[in-house]
């Protein structure tokens, strides 16, 4: 079987506060949309997800299924998108991908050498539980260097750097 998975999104920072976030999100046919804009000291959010019905019933045409909500969420929340190492230090992020709060625990386990394409940096791993599962290592200049963790199927998925 063939999976496919496409998510693009557009991140406005000032500072270290965001500003705004668009994110569309294509999981093997099922498709999400989140929006937040920043209103004084917290962000408002809008997610939109069309989910395809595989067996319709006998008077159903199939249509996909639509679920739409907006949210309120702290003005301090960072996204999952991973580029800002301040999240390690936090509990709760914005899910670029469903618009939700998600709950983590983030455990700093020590100093690691990562491979890019082109040379070994040191870096520091971190191990996220909870609603978000996955390794990431960041170097000491706060730039993403690596991501791993285990999809639906099993299988690794694992991001690195190419420098």
């Amino acid at each position: 079987a063939i999976y496919r998975y496409v998510h693009r999104s557009r991140e406005v920072w000032q500072g270290d506060l965001l500003q705004s976030f668009t994110g569309t999100t294509d999981d093997n046919g099922a498709r999400y949309t989140v929006n937040a804009t920043r209103r004084d000291d917290q962000l408002a959010v809008d997610r939109e997800e069309i989910v395809p019905i595989v067996q319709a019933a006998l008077m159903d045409q199939g249509l996909p299924r639509h679920n739409k909500s907006s949210e309120m969420m702290p003005g301090s929340i960072l996204p999952t998108s991973h580029w800002k190492r301040q999240q390690v230090n936090q509990s709760v992020l914005l899910n670029t991908q469903l618009g939700v709060q998600s709950k983590v625990q983030v455990v700093d386990l020590g100093r690691e050498t990562v491979q890019t394409s082109s040379r070994s940096l040191e870096t520091t791993r971190y191990r996220y539980s909870g609603a978000i599962r996955l390794d990431q290592w960041y170097d000491d200049r706060d730039r993403w260097v690596k991501a791993r963790f285990i999809a639906r199927d099993g299988s690794t998925v694992e991001y690195t750097l190419q420098e």
